[in-house]
């Protein structure tokens, strides 16, 4: 995941002053997947933790964003909000926005 914190980090360096208020709450929302990523492999159902298809998905999708392959990025996102909403619901939108921010600013 030091992909993800890249290129956040990459887009705080790059961000106008208007935008850092967003950067914030996507900062707040990564550091819960951190959290739920941490708890992963804990017994099957323990509350902030992410099933195995949803890190094997993040894996990909990391991979991805190592390689810009941008649609790539896409159908790891949609795969998730379609088939993992529950599961994904509090940190997926700061990592879309993460993206689009990471596309924005062209370093993906």
């Amino acid at each position: 995941m030091n992909v993800l914190r890249k290129k956040y980090h990459e887009a705080t360096q790059s961000a106008p002053a208007s935008r850092m208020k967003e950067l914030e709450g996507i900062s707040n929302k990564i550091g819960g997947l951190f959290v739920f990523l941490n708890n992963s492999g804990a017994p099957e159902h323990t509350e902030n933790s992410i099933t195995e298809p949803v890190v094997e998905a993040l894996i990909v999708l990391v991979n991805n964003l190592e390689s810009r392959n941008v649609p790539g990025v896409n159908s790891i996102l949609l795969f998730l909000s379609q088939t993992h909403w529950e599961e994904v619901s509090y940190w997926f939108p700061a990592l879309k926005r993460l993206v689009r921010f990471a596309t924005a600013t062209a370093s993906l």
